[in-house]
């Protein structure tokens, strides 16, 4: 049984939404909905929030429909719940981003 605490983030749009074809490629480097070329883009920002979340491991879901938006959840372990992992390990060194 896993009895790890999660901590979630909800992120939540009311949007023209992902259509049920692209959702399973949203994630994908590089992949783009028809509507984004349209509109400009790379296709790397979903693929970097994966990257990301796994990096912290975080896991990352969607659900949307066409019309009437998305809504994104990161879910972390809680820093409490990870064995072997201290307040002091857990720290994240400054860095200048300019």
């Amino acid at each position: 049984e896993n009895k790890e605490s999660w901590v979630s983030v909800s992120i939540e749009d009311f949007g023209v939404g992902i259509s049920e074809r692209d959702l399973p490629h949203i994630f994908e480097r590089f992949y783009r909905t028809d509507r984004a070329r349209a509109a400009g883009g790379h296709g790397l920002g979903l693929s970097l929030a994966k990257s990301i979340a796994q990096a912290h491991g975080a896991s990352i879901e969607v659900q949307s429909s066409e019309g009437t938006g998305s809504k994104f959840r990161v879910n972390f372990v809680a820093r409490d719940a990870r064995p072997g992992l201290t307040s002091e390990s857990a720290r994240i060194a400054p860095t200048n981003v300019f």
